[in-house]
């Protein structure tokens, strides 16, 4: 009679557990319309949301893998860029059967794997044998993802729309540090063509500019000394010894002259400088006895001390990396 009674129980709580535990779907978020053209490098987008009493929470969102989770109650979703698939973002994917389940057993709650995450659900139980493994908190259990769970999660906190919002605090971060990168005229060219209708570029857009006239300038100087070289050396072996020992003379004497004379000239210049003066890099606007403050140009607000051996006659050029003045290799 016992045996009868507990198998009855048994076939009353599966039924019972199939109805109860059967999930309302959850319809996947519609994409939002794009309110900008920042496209993740990437491919994705990040986002940290919490489970609490009163449903999920919104922590923080990034365009690269940098998010940890400080908690058991916290989820990371990583979201394509078309928002089309939203999956977590595991620590360790394990092994999943052929209908996408896990074998999950007890673990490490603080490692984010399939059989830790809030989204993971134990199927049905089909048959008395299923119930009973179910109704045994220590045995092994198959789980597998609910992508309604993720839906109702995702349409909680608005993600689509919160990342929307954030592409153009990325698309700026981005900028920020591209600018900071460039150093060659490929690179700086490819910074004025990406942001040349960015308004937020402002001022590094104006640097990146004149970064890339002085590079190009200094190209176009080293490129006219290389063709004023000598191509090939097959002339100098028919000229005698004599002859190539005065010529190498008069010309070492020559650009020594030359390079005292443009000495001469910039000891004079450092040692005359006055407020108003035009320097390689802009106007002087104060003075103290080893340093100038430089204002850049007409359109920049930029300003910045440079000492005063460092400074050259307006044309010797100026470049600014990173925000910081380059001397000219000329001396």
């Amino acid at each position: 009679m016992f045996y009868k009674t507990a198998f009855y129980l048994l076939l009353s709580s599966l039924f019972f557990a199939g109805c109860s535990s059967q999930q309302p779907k959850v319809e996947s978020q519609k994409a939002p319309a794009h309110k900008s053209d920042y496209v993740s490098q990437s491919g994705y987008y990040f986002a940290l949301i919490e489970k609490t009493k009163e449903g999920w929470k919104l922590i923080d969102i990034e365009d690269k893998p940098v998010l940890q989770r400080k908690f058991t109650n916290q989820e990371i979703l990583r979201i394509t860029e078309n928002y089309e698939n939203a999956y977590p973002h595991f620590e360790d994917e394990l092994n999943a059967t052929k209908t996408n389940h896990y074998l999950c057993q007890e673990e490490n709650r603080k490692k984010y794997t399939p059989c830790t995450t809030l989204f993971s659900v134990v199927p049905e139980a089909t048959n008395v044998a299923e119930l009973i493994v179910h109704s045994n908190q220590s045995s092994p259990k198959y789980k597998y993802i609910s992508k309604s769970a993720i839906n109702k999660a995702i349409g909680e906190v608005k993600l689509f729309d919160a990342i929307e919002a954030k592409k153009e605090h990325f698309k700026f971060a981005l900028c920020q540090e591209e600018f900071q990168k460039a150093s060659t005229i490929e690179e700086f060219n490819d910074f004025v063509k990406k942001y040349a209708d960015y308004a937020k570029a402002g001022e590094m857009f104006r640097l990146a500019l004149k970064n890339l006239e002085n590079l190009k300038e200094e190209q176009l100087k080293n490129e006219a000394a290389s063709k004023k070289q000598p191509k090939g050396y097959q002339h100098l072996y028919n000229k005698s010894e004599q002859q190539l020992e005065r010529e190498n003379h008069s010309l070492a004497k020559k650009e020594e002259a030359a390079i005292h004379q443009q000495t001469q000239k910039i000891e004079t210049f450092r040692k005359t400088l006055k407020v108003g003066m035009q320097t390689n890099c802009g106007t002087v606007v104060e003075l103290d006895t080893s340093k100038a403050k430089i204002k850049f140009d007409a359109q920049s607000e930029l300003l910045q001390w440079i000492e005063r051996r460092k400074l050259f006659p307006k044309g010797e050029g100026c470049r600014i990396v990173n925000g910081k003045y380059i001397t000219p290799p000329s001396f």
